[in-house]
């Protein structure tokens, strides 16, 4: 009996797991190009503080490289949600969706 829990348990990490994947994937990319093309330390090029709505030009080089940079890392923030958001809905599937993001 435990051993079937463990496997229902399993599935259910393992489907998270599969709808997080692109996500990691679409920022791993995002930052890849950033860094190659804007240089190593892009992340740092812009003041601290700064967002593209404030003072930042973002049809520079260097604010536009930045704000790709600041687009991955916010991918990558958000895959543990999207991670908890599947794991919610292979559990109970659509209804399990929102609060499955809330809490991730």
């Amino acid at each position: 009996m435990a051993k079937k829990k463990k496997i229902i348990i399993k599935q259910h990490v393992m489907t998270g797991i599969s709808f997080m994947i692109p996500i990691i994937v679409c920022g791993g990319i995002l930052g890849a190009l950033a860094k190659g093309f804007g240089g190593y330390d892009i992340g740092s090029a812009v003041e601290a503080g700064v967002t593209p709505f404030s003072n930042l030009d973002p049809f520079t080089w260097t604010g536009f490289w930045w704000s790709v940079n600041q687009l991955g890392t916010y991918a990558m923030d958000f895959s543990v949600a999207v991670m908890t958001a599947g794991i919610a809905f292979s559990i109970a599937q659509r209804p399990a969706i929102i609060p499955g993001l809330i809490i991730g």
